[in-house]
């Protein structure tokens, strides 16, 4: 099966150009960005682009996950 993407230019539903901050990958980083900036600006108008959802990589996955402290064996 042949899954056939289309980027947000080709999609045409939001007008890249009418944002302030184009923030993209939506997994940790990115969601928490988005996140500070709307509320510590909310003025700003903030996009958030992932390929799939939010959290669908490695942040969602036993591969993308916060410690606190160092790591050690």
């Amino acid at each position: 099966m042949q899954r056939v993407t289309r980027s947000v230019w080709q999609a045409r539903t939001v007008d890249v150009r009418s944002v302030d901050v184009c923030i993209v990958g939506a997994g940790f980083l990115g969601a928490s960005t988005a996140w500070w900036l709307g509320h510590l600006r909310p003025n700003l108008r903030v996009l958030l682009l992932d390929a799939q959802w939010p959290a669908y990589g490695a942040s969602g996955r036993n591969a993308g996950f916060l410690l606190q402290g160092a790591v050690t064996d």
